[in-house]
């Protein structure tokens, strides 16, 4: 200590510089290197689940537009609207096979055991929904629309 301590200010000031800039090295080599391991995770991430959120929105989207084209029919035959039925009716043909393509898109990436073991229960979900809206829209269309 005394080699440091017989030194003038302008030296040590320089010393106390180069240590700083050093810690401040180690210090980044370290960062940098931890945050790529996290890109490589979200990276990971990204590609193994994010595909499947979005196919699984875009199911969520097709079911509710399914959902309100079939109210909308509901409702116009209730008020014997005959107008905007044929519509409404694509609508829901147009909604079911857009699920079908994004559901057949999804079952692709179905990869871990968890996904494929809650798939089923949830398509089956959807299909029994399916089934009692075809039998409300029936219901409707014969002219029992408040029992729809």
């Amino acid at each position: 200590m005394s080699a440091i301590d017989n030194l003038r200010i302008g030296p040590k000031l320089l010393l106390a510089c180069l240590l700083t800039l050093g810690l401040a090295g180690a210090v980044g080599v370290a960062a940098v290197s931890r945050f790529s391991g996290h890109a490589r995770e979200a990276e990971r991430v990204a590609r193994d689940s994010l595909a499947a959120v979005a196919r699984v929105a875009a199911i969520g989207t097709d079911a509710a537009q399914s959902r309100a084209a079939a109210l909308e029919l509901v409702a116009r035959l209730d008020l014997d609207r005959a107008a905007g039925t044929d519509a409404a009716r694509r609508a829901i043909a147009a909604a079911e096979a857009q699920m079908r393509l994004d559901v057949a898109a999804y079952e692709s990436l179905l990869a871990s055991p968890a996904r494929l073991a809650l798939w089923p229960a949830a398509a089956a979900r959807w299909d029994d929904y399916r089934r009692d809206q075809h039998r409300a829209l029936a219901l409707a269309e014969a002219g029992s629309a408040a029992d729809a």
